[in-house]
C-alpha cells in the first residue's frame, strides 16, 4: 500500500511577486475611464498571484499616488487601525470615488448620441471606440456593437452598407473603411 498523496502548502506570493507585474501607479484622474482601466489592470495582475485578499488591496493601495493616495488615507481615517480590508471593500470605494455614476451616465449619454456627422470614418470609430466602455449594455454582443455603429454613421455611409451582412465588428468597420477609401478615389 502506497503513501496517500502528499498534499503542498499553497503558494502566497508576496509584495515582490506583484512588483514584477509591473503594476501602474494611479494617480487620480479626471477621465473616470481611467480609473476603470487602472482598477481592471491591477486586477489583472492580481490574478497571477495567490495571495490573501487584503494583501490585495495593500498592494493595489500601494500603487496610489498623489490625490488619489490622499483618498485611500482619507478612506483609512474612517475606519478603525486594525481594520483588514477585502478586496470588495475596496474595488467599491475606489469605483464610488472615482468612477462616479453621474460621470458615468453623462458619457453614456455621449456616447448613445454619438453620430459620424462630417467626420471620416476613423474619428468616428475612435470616439465610439472611446466612449464604448459608458455604455457596456448597449455593446454586450457584436451584434448589438454593429447596430448601434452603423446607427451613428453618416446616411451615405448606411446607404453604402446596407446591403452587406457582416461576419462581426471588425468585418463591418473593415467594409466601411473600404467605402470611404473609394469615394476619396473618386
Amino acid at each position: 500500500m502506497g503513501n496517500p498523496p502528499r498534499r503542498e502548502a499553497p503558494l502566497v506570493h508576496g509584495h515582490g511577486d506583484f512588483f514584477r507585474t509591473d503594476p501602474p501607479i494611479f494617480h487620480g484622474t479626471k477621465d473616470p475611464l481611467d480609473a476603470d482601466y487602472w482598477l481592471g489592470t491591477i486586477e489583472q495582475k492580481l490574478g497571477l498571484l495567490r495571495c490573501h485578499e487584503h494583501d490585495k488591496v495593500i498592494f493595489a493601495a500601494h500603487q496610489l499616488q498623489d490625490v488619489a493616495g490622499a483618498w485611500w488615507c482619507g478612506v483609512l481615517a474612517t475606519h478603525p487601525r486594525d481594520h483588514r480590508f477585502t478586496w470588495e471593500e475596496f474595488r467599491m470605494a475606489f469605483c464610488a470615488y472615482h468612477i462616479p455614476k453621474g460621470i458615468m451616465d453623462i458619457k453614456k449619454k455621449e456616447f448613445l448620441s454619438l453620430t459620424q456627422g462630417n467626420n471620416d470614418l476613423m474619428t468616428y470609430l475612435h470616439a465610439f471606440n472611446a466612449l464604448a466602455p459608458y455604455a457596456p449594455k448597449e455593446v454586450a454582443s457584436d451584434a448589438k456593437k454593429r447596430e448601434r455603429f452603423y446607427e451613428g454613421l453618416s446616411e451615405e455611409m448606411q446607404d453604402k452598407l446596407s446591403t452587406n451582412k457582416f461576419v462581426d465588428f471588425n468585418d463591418m468597420v473593415d467594409v466601411a473603411i473600404q467605402a470611404e477609401h473609394k469615394k476619396e478615389e473618386a
